[in-house]
């Protein structure tokens, strides 16, 4: 039951001086381990798993004094800090234990729902959010006409389009145009909270689309059941973040079956 975490914590100054203290506070001794947790960030899960196994040497020697000071504390000694959500070396060999440990409660969380037919897109609006440099610092989109004409393009008229979107500006409005204009069928979800798009995401049947830089459809692509999920890279070679970063070959049968990474170039 996740009810009772407080998912807003890891951003706290509580947080950010318990991060702090945690470098200073071990012996000599265990220096090397603490070290050593960074590579959790680490994109090879070779890594990864080492700087698990260097936590893990952590608490099996804990301090007594250590273990004292743990106690009524919600942040403890030793904790690991993950830099990003870009995690699918650990959703690629976790796929089923994540979905089993993040189970949605619908009942208390949705409210409106795609139709069984409708491809469902999540426009994230970062330039709605970060402003025009968006791009130049790896958080690009794709243009309206690129989703129409493009990511869309093997959509017929009369097939339908949900949009759903962090931010309601003008390029939402635009994208709508684009794709009423190739005969496609399209509404934009009203504004719901943030949790109640995530629900509309999760329930998307036909398919879902978003971009890959967005851990927020990322992760409705992974415990969502759509029949495809595609999530679009925007090649930026000036970006500092290039698209083989973000695009990852699956080795998990569903996951390679159901969830797709198309590159597109950026427009300028």
């Amino acid at each position: 039951n996740l009810r009772s975490l407080d998912f807003e914590l890891g951003n706290s100054a509580r947080s950010i001086q318990r991060i702090k203290q945690q470098s200073k506070m071990w012996p000599s001794s265990l220096a090397m381990h603490v070290a050593e947790l960074k590579n959790i960030n680490d994109p090879d899960i070779d890594q990864v798993h080492k700087a698990l196994g260097h936590w893990k040497e952590l608490v099996l020697q804990l301090p007594k004094d250590m273990r004292e000071a743990n106690l009524g504390q919600d942040i403890v000694h030793p904790f690991i800090s993950a830099s990003t959500m870009h995690i699918p070396h650990f959703i690629d060999k976790y796929y089923t234990s994540i979905r089993h440990f993040l189970a949605f409660d619908e009942s208390a969380c949705c409210a409106l729902v795609p139709d069984p037919d409708e491809a469902v897109l999540h426009y994230r609006n970062f330039v709605g959010e970060l402003g025009h440099r968006a791009q130049g610092i790896g958080f690009g989109e794709l243009s309206p006409d690129q989703i129409a004409s493009q990511h869309f393009k093997h959509l017929r008229p009369g097939d339908k389009v949900a949009i759903t979107s962090r931010i309601h500006n003008s390029a939402v409005k635009r994208i709508k145009a684009k794709l009423q204009g190739a005969g496609i069928e399209t509404r934009i979800i009203p504004k719901q909270t943030g949790v109640q798009d995530f629900c509309f995401l999760l329930k998307a049947q036909r398919s879902l689309s978003g971009m890959a830089r967005s851990t927020y459809a990322q992760f409705a692509a992974v415990l969502g059941n759509s029949s495809r999920a595609d999530l679009a890279i925007l090649n930026v070679p000036s970006a500092r973040n290039r698209a083989y970063d973000l695009g990852y070959n699956w080795t998990n049968p569903e996951l390679k079956r159901r969830i797709f990474f198309p590159v597109y170039e950026a427009q300028s």
